[in-house]
């Protein structure tokens, strides 16, 4: 007998086996919100109907919602002391992200995949590629209602970008004028690493680092405990387009908050992504999902809506 392990092929067998989201759920809370004299089409609608479906609840909340924020360095990329210093300002409450948790009553943690040591491109083998997204999961670990994800890996735009651009080439390309050409040339280079059948995983663990790593793990720990997933950052826009590459239905439960910079806009063209809210937000990692959990707040207001009376002839 074989004592060969694969851990790549022990995570598509862990995505296969979790929970299915609930179209059937979907359907029914549209139709109790067009009861209620609300249009079932409408942004506010569908996103209630989304909260039921990938919490599988006839009565979706945004209740105990939390926001987990990976740190990763990439080497002689990533500015470091532009790390610390965020991750000193978010433990003294210095960040737009705090401000905004606080005035929701959202929880705020850091996940740190080991920032203090680089990421060099190769440094992931299978094992430990698996072992970061097994990390990742931990960021679901207190359960709630909504896991909202982001990254402060600043730096990790190329690395990111290249698993997006791999995975979506056509895209890419109509795209990639609206992208630094210096940018465009590492992301180049990157690519040319790898093969160009390679398997969405592979190409994680050969391109990406550790935030997008723990951005996959994050994804598959909200789906198992039945927490709706909302995502910013460069880090989980490359982790979302490389589930979505083994398949859709493992992204039904999440949702794209909306871009922190231009650039997270240009990737979730190419994704074909419609966000929570529209424009960049400029205002740091996590922001856009704080600042989408008061759509959602809003779109489950909407549930408390008496159904209107009907007319007398």
């Amino acid at each position: 007998m074989s004592d060969h392990h694969d851990p790549i092929g022990d995570i598509l067998k862990t995505l296969d086996s979790l929970p299915d989201y609930s179209e059937e759920q979907a359907h029914t809370l549209l139709s109790a919100m067009a009861a209620r004299g609300v249009d079932p089409s409408g942004a506010l609608a569908q996103l209630y109907a989304w909260l039921g479906a990938a919490q599988k609840a006839d009565a979706p909340n945004i209740s105990d919602t939390h926001i987990v924020i990976f740190l990763a360095a990439y080497a002689d990329i990533s500015p470091l002391s532009a790390i610390a210093n965020f991750q000193e300002a978010l433990r003294k409450g210095a960040t737009a992200t705090n401000l905004l948790c606080v005035d929701g009553g959202l929880g705020l943690r850091v996940l740190d995949l080991a920032s203090q040591h680089p990421y060099t491109l190769g440094d992931f083998d299978a094992a430990r590629f698996a072992a970061t997204i097994a990390f990742g999961t931990e960021a679901a670990a207190a359960g709630g209602s909504v896991l909202c994800i982001s990254d402060g890996a600043f730096g990790n735009e190329a690395f990111a970008l290249s698993v997006v651009a791999a995975l979506h080439p056509k895209a890419y390309s109509a795209a990639e004028a609206k992208v630094p050409e210096p940018l465009q040339n590492a992301v180049a280079q990157l690519r040319d690493t790898v093969e160009d059948d390679a398997a969405p995983l592979d190409y994680a663990s050969a391109l990406a680092g550790p935030d997008v790593a723990g951005a996959i793990g994050a994804v598959m720990g909200a789906r198992a405990t039945g927490q709706a997933l909302v995502f910013d950052g460069m880090a989980a826009l490359a982790a979302y387009a490389v589930l979505r590459a083994i398949s859709p239905s493992h992204v039904q439960h999440c949702r794209f908050a909306g871009a922190n910079t231009d650039l997270e806009q240009v990737v979730a063209e190419i994704l074909d992504l419609m966000p929570i809210l529209s424009g960049a937000s400029g205002t740091g990692p996590g922001s856009s999902s704080a600042l989408a959990w008061r759509q959602m707040k809003a779109a489950c207001d909407l549930a408390g809506l008496r159904a209107p009376k009907p007319s007398v002839a």
